[in-house]
């Protein structure tokens, strides 16, 4: 296998194991709901030179680190960053993360592709990180559909039917 493709089969893997949506996810998530597993570090904070974003957390025994760093703009005018994910201190994936703000927030993406991919160590952290993901949608599904409970309930107690 020469070095290009081992980069496609790489990013291959990544895409597969939907590392990208799971990474997404995680940053983006700024409810910090308590979920069964999952432990956050709210004080994370690397010594790291044009530190971004951090974010650590512990799942099935495991220590994640992501780090944003170097923030800077892409040949589009976007802002993006380079993303490092440490799991148990070992560098496991070096990336970007594409930053983008609309009215009421911002939103990261990360990408996973050749030109993007600058070290990937793969292994069953992929598997984790999806495991979080799925949690964190269920979790999600959940809370939306108190609200819709208690939304509904609320809207049906100011509507009178009268005698129909």
């Amino acid at each position: 296998m020469d070095n290009n493709e081992k980069i496609n089969r790489a990013c291959e893997i990544l895409l597969s194991k939907e590392v990208h949506l799971s990474l997404r996810d995680i940053v983006n998530d700024t409810r910090r709901p308590e979920i069964e597993g999952l432990s956050r570090d709210s004080n994370f904070t690397p010594d790291i030179p044009k530190l971004y974003k951090a974010w650590a957390f512990a799942f099935n025994g495991k220590r994640f680190e992501i780090i944003a760093a170097n923030k800077q703009f892409n040949f589009d005018g976007e802002p993006q960053s380079d993303l490092i994910l440490k799991v148990d201190d070992e560098v496991v994936l070096q990336t970007v993360m594409k930053s983008g703000t609309d009215d009421y927030d911002t939103s990261h993406g990360v990408g996973i592709y050749p030109q993007a991919l600058k070290a990937a160590r793969l292994g069953p952290w992929m598997d984790d990180l999806d495991k979080i993901r799925i949690l964190l949608k269920e979790e999600w599904e959940a809370t939306k559909r108190e609200m819709d409970r208690k939304r509904a309930e609320k809207q049906a107690s100011a509507i009178d039917l009268g005698p129909y």
